[in-house]
């Protein structure tokens, strides 16, 4: 490689189809005489990895490009931990590093990080022991008893926001929504009142809003996407059913660009969500390719939730066999029968905001500026 024009950058993101589309691209560069050898492609887990490769070795198989599919496997394609091990291996000599090098493991790199939280954590422990043992995330208990951990808490909400490069500042920035949405809540409520169910009527009204309900979701990309387009719509919450997925993946937090910090986000049965929202009189509006009625005629205007399912297989018969919900659908004027998730439920959810912008048109907030 004589210089960088030789090089060529494909960048596919999570949610969009990336497997797909870069064993498109590695299949149609080898086809075009790019050696398999020189293919580097790096994701963020071992089986995304597996599936990437074993995929491009299928089309090439299915092209008659034999040779190539064999010699694709000596190429860089892995995680980024283990990539960077076989350059650093390859090439230490040519960089003037010892052969002898190698790329922390993975496990060993999450122990130091592990170590370094934990002396932060303990810095501000006395402050947070009491109100965490009044929430019921202290860490006692036993067996089944065992209740959740706030420190544990804390390394979930890190680690998600190391591995998306996250900012120390912009991290802070949206813990200071989560904490203003919730002491909205609370601050409307006297510590002294003799109501004992004051803060619950105060919680409920605060889901007096379209509620976006996902179930089983099972593409971090898609899930973090749908977390994006609930903030910017102005959603109360997200309840996750049955979830397939975890809400802590790098994946989810990328395509939320962050939104999963401060946006209220549940997780619960389908049976558990659909007693809540019937108990609370809520329109529930699910999304099906079979439906009779558009999502369009619907008065989306007062409390409203919106349930969207995985895309192989859509929602479950709890939602669709009886009267939980609504079945509605958007049109489709092509060949195709439905939507990708994501973008789904970011329709359904603007037409409720287009509603309810016709009947309130103060509550449209003025465009951000960048200086």
């Amino acid at each position: 490689m004589k210089n960088t024009d030789d090089i060529r950058i494909i960048n596919a993101s999570a949610g969009s189809g990336k497997t797909y589309r870069l064993t498109g691209e590695i299949s149609n560069a080898l086809s075009n005489g790019t050696a398999p050898e020189s293919v580097m492609a790096v994701t963020f887990t071992n089986l995304a990895a597996g599936e990437l490769l074993e995929k491009t070795r299928q089309t090439l198989l299915a092209n008659d490009l034999y040779d190539e599919a064999i010699r694709v496997s000596g190429g860089f394609i892995g995680t980024v931990n283990s990539v960077c091990a076989s350059l650093l291996s390859e090439y230490a000599l040519f960089a003037g590093l010892s052969p002898s090098l190698a790329v922390m493991p993975e496990e060993d790199g999450q122990s130091v990080f592990e170590a370094s939280a934990a002396e932060a954590i303990a810095k501000y422990a006395n402050d947070i022991e009491a109100p965490a043992w009044r929430l019921g995330i202290d860490g006692g208990g036993s067996g089944f008893q065992k209740r959740r951990d706030w420190r544990e808490d804390i390394k979930r909400v890190t680690d998600a926001a190391r591995y998306n490069l996250m900012a120390p500042e912009s991290l802070a920035e949206h813990a200071e929504k989560s904490w203003a949405r919730i002491s909205e809540i609370m601050d409307e409520v006297s510590p002294v009142s003799a109501d004992s169910g004051a803060l619950e009527h105060r919680l409920d009204d605060a889901v007096d809003s379209a509620i976006s309900t996902l179930e089983a979701i099972e593409k971090p990309g898609n899930l973090g996407t749908i977390l994006r387009s609930a903030d910017s719509s102005g959603c109360a919450a997200v309840i996750v059913c049955d979830k397939c997925t975890d809400i802590q993946n790098p994946n989810v937090v990328r395509a939320s660009i962050g939104t999963l910090f401060s946006l209220p986000v549940v997780e619960a049965t389908t049976a558990e969500t659909i007693a809540f929202l019937r108990e609370r009189g809520f329109l529930i509006l699910a999304a099906t390719p079979h439906a009779k009625r558009l999502y369009s005629d619907f008065d989306c205007t007062g409390n409203t939730a919106i349930v969207v399912g995985a895309e192989q297989y859509g929602l479950s018969d709890a939602w669709l066999g009886g009267d939980s919900a609504t079945p509605v659908r958007i049109p489709m004027l092509g060949q195709c029968d439905s939507l990708n998730v994501s973008s789904a439920t970011t329709i359904l959810l603007y037409e409720a905001v287009r509603q309810r912008i016709a009947k309130n048109p103060a509550m449209v907030k003025a465009p951000h500026t960048h200086e």
